[in-house]
């Protein structure tokens, strides 16, 4: 979640990235059969979703009687909601103080957690879902006179193969057990599962040296690339322009270092344009050690991509040229 702006003379720019990565609650399940799961005997439903400063918007029905816009954010584990006015709305644990942890300089960012909610995706619906309600409802940008409300994102990813076809803003849900809709001009990589977050293998063009990376795939990130420094890396280090404010995380203001030089390099195409930034990044032992930065929304919104947790795969394909 960034609200960026570059600090260099004469620019500026007003943009929103998320990058999520919170710290799992205690689940609660009240349901009999908790969890995501179609309706109507579907095994395969669309959504039309709004791209809103790059960041991937659908429409969510909690309880029935609660309309909300999520951001489908593959770095969040937990579904939220951003204004304590939800604290009212719906049934929540007094005394049960959730800490999300993400991007920013603070240590975390506090919560409530309100459990066994209804949520309703189309022809999808969930079942004992908890959400966790913070506060700042003006977290995410007002455009076009439509609010964002939250995220909501792992729930979905792990339990459906999804498929977002960014240039049509259309969103396939499909079961597990059905074959992925990708046909001719799809490329295919392993997709590495760690701390709920996929990422892809690719190699990075660092000045005039090639190297192999994992980039998380981040569909909550409105950046195009974004990489770690770390100890050592001398490469990286000399790749610094000059220093900026990548974003606002959920924990707070991100500042970083505008890349330089550097290039992203696929089976499909080399990327020589690729806006990137560089920050330091701390990493848990929940995550992926190797992980050497993100690709988000800002970079996938020329594709279609497809996402399938299960099978471990990851398909994608440029449209625009």
């Amino acid at each position: 979640m960034y609200k960026t702006t570059k600090n260099k003379p004469g620019i500026g720019l007003r943009r929103h990235a998320i990058t999520c990565a919170f710290l799992i609650f205690t689940s609660f399940a009240f349901a009999s059969n908790p969890g995501f799961n179609f309706i109507n005997n579907k095994q395969q439903t669309t959504i039309r979703f709004k791209l809103i400063e790059n960041l991937v918007v659908i429409p969510v029905m909690v309880n029935d009687n609660l309309k909300v816009n999520l951001v489908l954010d593959t770095g969040g584990r937990s579904l939220i909601l951003f204004g304590e006015g939800y604290n009212k709305l719906l049934t929540v644990l007094p005394d049960k103080e959730v800490k999300l942890n993400g991007y920013g300089h603070r240590e975390y960012r506090p919560g409530k957690l309100s459990p066994d909610n209804k949520i309703c995706v189309s022809d999808i619906q969930g079942l004992g879902i908890g959400i966790v309600v913070t506060n700042d409802k003006h977290f995410f940008p007002y455009v076009d006179g439509m609010s964002i409300n939250g995220i909501i994102g792992y729930q979905i990813f792990s339990r459906f193969i999804v498929k977002i076809d960014y240039p049509n803003r259309v969103i396939t849900l499909t079961e597990p057990f059905v074959r992925p809709q990708v046909n001719e001009g799809f490329y295919s990589t392993d997709l590495i599962i760690k701390d709920t977050k996929p990422y892809i293998k690719v190699r990075l063009g660092v000045g005039e040296v090639e190297r192999d990376a994992f980039l998380h795939v981040d569909t909550g990130s409105s950046r195009q690339m974004i990489l770690f420094l770390k100890e050592g890396d001398q490469q990286l280090e000399d790749s610094k322009g000059y220093r900026c404010q990548v974003g606002r995380g959920l924990n707070g203001t991100i500042r970083g270092y505008k890349g330089k030089g550097l290039r992203l390099i696929m089976p499909d195409k080399n990327f020589d344009d690729v806006e990137s930034f560089l920050l330091r990044r701390e990493f848990s032992n929940r995550e992926l050690q190797d992980a050497s930065g993100t690709i988000g929304s800002g970079f996938l919104q020329d594709f279609v991509i497809v996402l399938d947790y299960v099978n471990q795969k990851f398909y994608y394909k440029r449209i625009v040229t």
